[in-house]
């Protein structure tokens, strides 16, 4: 028997996944559905947890490609440094010449925007951590008011007994 991967028991939750409609509307939470939004928070939050890990993993890939191309773009350099307008081969002027490279720079665009990804997936995560901390306030909010109440009419039903137990005591006495 094999052991499930943490990224496939992630996927078995999530199944088809959530749009961002989906993920918005959840973020609120509904006081009066309290058991609803216990049941959904862990789907939610294993969303937006695959959410993370796949930008995560997207960026290191995006970095990989990175340092392909400078290495892919820096030989070519070597090899062929007129066509680059590379007056002497020396480490700094590739270095230099593969800072303004159109090739290099693409590249490293792709991965500022692999970097903002990772950035906004780490966001909502923080969101849905927020919504089941909240969530747990509500439910001790709910069960403190339910048995404050009880309480309370527990000691309402102990001081109505008193005064019947005094009015019956002092309607005893006007008879005798």
């Amino acid at each position: 028997m094999s052991e499930l991967k943490p990224t496939e028991v992630l996927d078995a939750i999530v199944g088809e996944g959530f749009t961002v409609d989906d993920l918005k509307k959840a973020t609120v939470i509904d006081v009066n559905e309290l058991v609803f939004e216990c049941a959904v928070q862990p789907s939610l939050y294993a969303a937006v947890a695959r959410m993370s890990i796949k930008a995560k993993t997207d960026q290191g890939l995006v970095v990989s490609e990175l340092d392909l191309t400078k290495a892919t773009v820096g030989s070519a350099m070597r090899k062929d440094p007129e066509s680059f307008k590379i007056p002497k081969v020396t480490d700094k002027s590739i270095a230099e010449a593969l800072d303004t490279n159109n090739i290099v720079l693409a590249a490293k665009e792709k991965l500022i925007d692999a970097n903002e990804q990772v950035q906004a997936a780490s966001v909502l995560v923080g969101v849905f951590e927020q919504r089941k901390a909240m969530i747990k306030c509500e439910v001790d909010l709910f069960t403190t008011k339910l048995y404050n109440e009880t309480s309370i009419r527990g000691k309402e039903i102990g001081e109505t007994r008193e005064a019947i137990a005094v009015k019956r005591a002092e309607a005893a006495r006007d008879e005798d």
